[in-house]
């Protein structure tokens, strides 16, 4: 990831000076002689690691420079070092401090302090900019586990629904086979039963009956076998 310095100074020394002493590191820099430079650079640029901020200049000072860069939600994550030419008194510090500074150098500055200090924000910058990029990561996979316990359950739903209307399918037909086998051993064992006492009859008493009673039987018993048959054709069909 590419280290992105602002420097702010309406002195071109001062801003010479700074990349000078932190040239061996792995910084790419932006220049700013004034604070409406700055903002005009942060509005194009907001990746910034970092903000070497002189507290005076002209027109806007460092500190409202700070409370301005600070408006902008993308902006609030980056820090800012105050470099300033006055004593650190303690009014001046809660100034810089409530402009949202993180720390103060004093000029002239020393060269190891500069470094040292740079070193130590570029890298919490790093850190935190890591830690964003998972938090990102992580936001990412609970949203995935959320759609996909949501889909899970709305499949279950589905499945459980398709079971009880199965389930109420099975009942219906189960039903429908009770009264279907109830319908046949009516409709088909009444003329049975008739068939069964007309051949009876017939067998048993051939020689006692006159010719009209067996003519009478051997029909009952042909029409009723034509009803079964009939019945038989049916319940195939």
């Amino acid at each position: 990831m590419a280290i992105k310095i602002l420097l702010v100074d309406d002195n071109e020394n001062n801003l010479l000076s700074i990349e000078v002493v932190l040239a061996k590191e792995n910084y790419t820099f932006y220049r700013a002689a004034s604070g409406r430079e700055a903002l005009r650079i942060l509005l194009k640029e907001e990746d910034f690691t970092l903000i070497l901020l002189d507290v005076k200049m002209p027109i806007m000072d460092g500190y409202e420079t700070a409370e301005l860069i600070y408006q902008r939600d993308k902006l609030k994550q980056i820090p800012i070092i105050f470099i300033t030419a006055h004593d650190y008194e303690e009014a001046a510090i809660f100034k810089g401090y409530q402009a949202g500074a993180v720390d103060f150098i004093r000029k002239p500055f020393n060269p190891e302090i500069l470094r040292s200090k740079v070193a130590v924000f570029t890298e919490l910058y790093s850190k935190n900019q890591l830690l964003q990029q998972q938090e990102e990561k992580l936001q990412a996979i609970n949203s995935e586990l959320i759609e996909f316990n949501q889909d899970l359950e709305r499949r279950v739903v589905e499945r459980t629904m398709e079971l009880e209307n199965l389930n109420h399918e099975l009942q219906a037909l189960n039903m429908s086979k009770d009264k279907f086998l109830s319908v046949i051993s009516h409709d088909l064992r009444n003329p049975l039963t008739s068939l069964l006492a007309s051949s009876e009859s017939l067998n048993r008493d051939a020689e006692k009956l006159r010719p009209e009673q067996i003519k009478l039987l051997s029909g009952i018993i042909s029409k009723t076998s034509q009803k079964i048959l009939s019945q038989l054709n049916e319940l195939m069909e």
